[in-house]
């Protein structure tokens, strides 16, 4: 096993949806990549998603319930049980494209001395709608 994606949720079962669908349909080897759902907010509707797409996916899922909220621990719940070699973070409401992961472990096989890589995220709010709190001047970073 290669990676294990870790997908920390809190009651938002149609944007994890989403989520979970972009995942499995990557283009990658479906055995070498986990997909492991941690429910901070034990929501059974997130747990029907997860079942749903599971049934359809080709690589291994696995949904596990943090009962101690806060993204902390159920990161740190999702990372226990990975079978990975590498861990990459997803959140609940993120879309990625189908060559994420491939891109994602590109600088791994470049310098061994790779610790840990990001990319960029760019935001999408319902109908360009941008909430009070998020300034344009911080859409650069």
């Amino acid at each position: 096993m290669n990676v294990s994606i870790v997908i920390c949720t809190y009651k938002r079962p149609q944007s994890l949806k989403s989520t979970l669908e972009s995942v499995v349909r990557l283009d990658f080897d479906s055995h070498a990549f986990e997909v492991i759902v941690v429910d901070n907010g034990c929501d059974a509707e997130s747990n029907a998603v997860f079942e749903e797409v599971r049934l359809r996916a080709k690589c291994r899922m696995a949904y596990v319930r943090e009962e101690t909220l806060g993204l902390s621990y159920a990161r740190n719940k999702g990372v226990s049980l990975a079978l990975g070699d590498r861990v990459a973070f997803l959140d609940d409401d993120e879309l990625v494209p189908t060559d994420w992961l491939s891109e994602l472990l590109k600088p791994f096989g470049i310098d061994d001395r790779v610790g840990c890589v990001g990319g960029r995220i760019v935001p999408v709010f319902p109908d360009n709608t941008y909430p009070s709190w998020y300034s344009r001047d911080i859409q650069g970073f």
